[in-house]
């Protein structure tokens, strides 16, 4: 897996979201199952990749996804993901 990576995993008829970042791993949201998202995030995706690669204009459903709700679970966990890393878990 990549050094920080999103990716999907299934549970019930629900994708969750899941953030791999340099101190742990994330949950980020969760969403209805489809398929063409699914596919695109099975593996993982790197950070560097989604900015570079915008591949995920062509589908509605993923553009929305990424442009609505990663980037903004992104920054949100990244702030804890660096929060956790110098050990400020109790000044929130």
């Amino acid at each position: 897996m990549k050094k920080e990576a999103v990716y999907t995993e299934l549970e019930y008829h629900n994708m969750v979201f899941r953030y791999k970042g340099k101190n742990g791993t994330y949950d980020l949201f969760q969403t209805r199952y489809r398929q063409t998202i699914y596919e695109y995030f099975r593996y993982g995706r790197g950070i560097d990749q989604l900015h570079a690669d915008r591949s995920w204009l062509k589908s509605r459903f993923l553009s929305k996804i990424v442009e609505e709700r990663l980037w903004k679970e992104i920054r949100r966990v990244r702030k804890e993901d660096a929060d956790a890393g110098r050990g400020n878990e109790g000044l929130y």
